[in-house]
């Protein structure tokens, strides 16, 4: 028999579960709270969450992600969550795995094994910029979950998976936010369809976005100075990238566009991501050293210099 997957929209009440279920269940009697979104409960752990994966048997079910070539780290973690039904007012567990997105990871790996055979199932998610929320001033999210069943407990041919959209948590007001800054929650709040849009593709010159992240890294400013070349598939311009600065006031952004297509982008990033790293290694003058990188939204800000074509 399968195992049953609850309705997990809307979820009254959310609470962290490893051993105290029966304690957090008496808080919860005790302290009434209100209603919450799943995302209002992960987002409050982890700001960066853009994937939970909730297995039917988290056992069989592996993670392994696409990424930059030396950079390995994978950002996921499992969370246990207590929800209350509505109907029964019962209190069950689940077990998700939250999944956020590092600057070097463009997709990720989802395996299935089976239980008592060698089959496997494979399915990869690519992350589209355009439905990233790190490129904000406001520290929200928006986060996709991927329900993950399996029709019979030891054949693995046939699955069944359920993509939601988890309800966005209300933005708060910004304080000393500069007001040249353009954030894709005002491009949505003029009623743009942002499907097609990208953070940088549809950044004008002399504007300044502000990317979101846990990490040093992954939290900087970049400003748009000077276009230099524009295709189909990619954006070429002069840039100041905050965490560059001041050991390269300028830098030249290259940013693809998906086109219709994130699996098409990132590999192609992929691609140019490794070119650029060798090419970069030798450290010519006359050769655009790799200074930085994000896959969070297909770009690479490569060394300034006099080069006949940029693109």
């Amino acid at each position: 028999m399968p195992i049953p997957i609850p309705v997990l929209l809307p979820i009254p009440v959310l609470l962290p579960i490893p051993s105290q279920a029966k304690a957090a269940y008496a808080h919860s009697q005790r302290h009434p709270q209100e209603p919450q979104p799943l995302g209002a409960f992960l987002d409050a752990a982890n700001k960066r969450t853009r994937l939970l994966f909730l297995p039917s048997d988290p056992e069989f079910f592996e993670l392994k992600h696409a990424a930059v070539k030396g950079h390995q780290s994978l950002a996921s973690k499992w969370k246990d969550i207590l929800w209350e039904v509505d109907k029964d007012k019962s209190i069950r567990s689940l077990r998700v795995l939250a999944v956020s997105q590092s600057i070097y990871n463009v997709a990720y790996d989802a395996i299935i094994r089976g239980a008592s055979t060698t089959a496997l199932l494979t399915f990869r998610v690519y992350f589209d910029p355009s439905s990233n929320n790190d490129v904000s001033l406001l520290n929200t999210s928006t986060s996709t979950i991927l329900v993950v069943s399996r029709s019979q407990p030891d054949d693995p041919g046939h699955q069944e998976i359920r993509v939601y959209h988890l309800a966005q948590i209300g933005p708060g007001q910004g304080a000393g936010l500069p007001v040249n800054i353009r954030t894709l929650s005002a491009v949505r709040n003029q009623g743009v369809n942002t499907a097609t849009l990208h953070p940088l593709i549809d950044l004008r010159a002399g504007r300044t976005i502000e990317l979101i992240g846990s990490r040093p890294e992954e939290k900087y400013l970049v400003t748009r100075i000077e276009n230099l070349s524009d295709s189909r598939s990619s954006s070429v311009w002069r840039a100041m990238i905050s965490i560059l600065t001041p050991d390269h006031l300028s830098v030249v952004a290259k940013v693809l566009k998906s086109t219709g297509s994130a699996k098409s982008a990132a590999t192609i990033w992929l691609r140019k991501t490794n070119i650029h790293s060798k090419l970069g290694a030798g450290g010519l003058p006359t050769i655009m050293q790799l200074l930085g990188l994000d896959a969070r939204i297909y770009s690479l800000y490569l060394k300034d210099i006099a080069t006949p074509s940029l693109a």
